[in-house]
């Protein structure tokens, strides 16, 4: 999948607000603890929607321990680079 840092970059956004919602506005730093809404249970369904969209497998470590917008970003892109 060969997309523009900007097209990823949306991508990744949109994936975000469906997930977490409209109304929510996340930064690259935040996470689970500065984010209504993404608790546990969401962050499962935000990594699987993230897998289909940019039709990547993440690594375990993107549901275990604490990530942030940017580190799930960056496990993405990593992904999306090496296919």
């Amino acid at each position: 999948m060969s997309v523009t840092q900007e097209e990823f970059d949306r991508q990744f956004h949109e994936v975000l607000e469906d997930v977490l919602g409209w109304d929510v506005t996340v930064s690259d730093d935040d996470g689970p603890g500065t984010v209504d809404g993404w608790d546990s249970l969401s962050h499962v369904r935000l990594v699987h929607a993230l897998e289909t969209r940019f039709d990547v497998r993440l690594p375990d470590e993107a549901l275990l321990g604490e990530q942030t917008a940017a580190s799930l970003k960056q496990l993405v892109r990593e992904r999306v680079s090496a296919s």
